[in-house]
């Protein structure tokens, strides 16, 4: 199949957007990126390393971020700003999954165009808004966005390599052990005695530590992975949803159905019926 007829058949499913801001105390520790993520730097400037390739980026600069990579983040100025979209991306043939190969768009491109920075902005207001054709809109921006990034790649047709710099991994090893505790186990209940017995800490030192170094609550970070994970199963596997609910630790399906519905605007059966085309 040539790559025209590839790109035509490849389908990208969104999954979350929000914009964080984070102080120059802010660093995301590393770990394995479970989704592809489009980062547009709003304010400031900050590092990024992709699989040990450092890039510093600054205002209206768009990051991409591969499935699967190692990703670690840090801000270098007092206030730093960006609207992450979060999504994945499938062939519907034989249940093929491609990524970046496909895609070949530059990590790291400096948008100067107002309509595509038009688009982030956009996708925001959009995800608060409860109408029904939300999901169908937020779907759309991407696909500007990611078009976009494509052609501008070409056009410029800049390397996709970066030189590799060294630079200091020093995390709160407590923090460390409770994130990769929560990704590791999406099933567990929360629970702020185990996780504060786990890191050997207080409870204001566990909310204060954890807050610091991924600028949010622990329990908001929490429910963002077991969702992340279970929105993932709803795309790749044909599982009911009962069975989903319960990989995540969630008993009541009305209950994870709502919480689903508040971060990707949809039921999970809509969601899984609308990401497949």
């Amino acid at each position: 199949m040539e790559n025209n007829s590839l790109m035509k058949a490849f389908h990208l499913a969104f999954l979350y957007v929000d914009i964080y801001t984070f102080n120059k105390d802010w660093k995301f520790r590393e770990e394995k990126v479970p989704y592809s993520m489009i980062r547009f730097i709003v304010e400031g400037n900050a590092k990024f390393i992709i699989d040990d390739n450092v890039y510093d980026v600054s205002k209206n600069d768009i990051i991409y971020i591969p499935e699967s990579c190692n990703l670690q983040c840090m801000s270098t100025s007092n206030h730093f700003s960006f609207i992450s979209v979060r999504f994945t991306a499938s062939y519907s043939i034989h249940g093929l999954k491609i990524w970046s190969e496909i895609m070949d768009f530059d990590t790291q491109i400096k948008c100067e165009d107002k309509f595509i920075i038009d688009c982030f902005y956009s996708m925001i207001k959009e995800k608060n808004s409860n109408r029904s054709g939300t999901s169908f809109i937020l779907r759309g921006y991407l696909e500007i966005i990611v078009g976009y990034l494509i052609n501008i790649s070409k056009e410029k047709g800049e390397s996709r390599t970066c030189k590799i710099q060294y630079y200091n991994r020093e995390i709160d090893s407590r923090v460390q052990a409770i994130v990769n505790d929560m990704i590791n186990n999406p099933f567990r209940e929360f629970s702020t005695e185990f996780y504060c017995r786990l890191s050997d800490i207080s409870e204001a030192s566990f909310r204060r530590l954890f807050k610091k170094h991924t600028g949010k609550s622990p329990n908001k970070f929490f429910m963002e992975i077991k969702m992340t994970v279970a929105a993932r199963r709803i795309l790749e596997t044909d599982d009911r949803i009962s069975e989903v609910c319960r990989h995540v630790g969630i008993e009541d399906a009305n209950y994870f159905t709502k919480i689903f519905k508040k971060y990707f605007r949809v039921s999970p059966h809509i969601y899984r019926k609308i990401s497949r085309g």
